[in-house]
């Protein structure tokens, strides 16, 4: 049936599932863009004696310890954090389209192999009118009686011939 077909198509329908995961990969990203940069600490020895490495002993040695922090300008944090979660927001009005436009070409294509089927089908059904025709010809030219002539003969083969290739075609 055309709604099995249609439903079996969105189901194994692999931009669905990658739309998902973009979404999700964009909802993760809004949140850490949401975020401080981590915080940085240095620690730093200078003029420490090389011959006895005593921190005490010259009274040049220096420790250095620092801390620091980067703070963006402005709002640019929650501006680009938004941004993303509105970029998030469209996947599944992304995935709702999709959806629809599998179903109009599974639909589409469903009806063109059914119109195929039963253009064969009838085909089928009406050859046997063909062939009594090619038949009434030939028995008709030669007898010689029904001013049948050699043309006709060849066109109700011809006919019969372009049944044979529609049926392929359509196959």
């Amino acid at each position: 049936y055309i709604e099995d077909a249609i439903r079996m198509a969105q189901e194994n329908d692999p931009w669905l599932v990658s739309n998902r995961h973009m979404q999700e990969a964009t909802q993760s990203m809004s949140i850490a863009a949401g975020s401080l940069p981590d915080p940085q600490v240095s620690f730093s020895v200078a003029n420490l004696p090389t011959d006895s490495f005593s921190l005490n002993k010259d009274g040049m040695t220096q420790l250095r310890l620092g801390v620091s922090q980067m703070f963006p300008q402005g709002d640019t944090l929650n501006i680009k954090k938004r941004q993303l979660e509105i970029e998030a927001d469209a996947f599944p009005y992304q995935r709702q389209d999709r959806i629809a436009q599998v179903a109009v070409t599974v639909s589409h294509l469903w009806l063109e192999a059914y119109r195929a089927l039963k253009s064969i089908a009838l085909i089928e059904e009406n050859r046997s009118l063909f062939e009594q025709l090619t038949e009434i010809a030939t028995s008709s030219y030669s007898t010689a009686m029904g001013g049948t002539r050699q043309h006709d003969i060849i066109r109700s083969q011809l006919e019969l011939t372009r049944l044979n290739d529609r049926v392929t075609m359509l196959s």
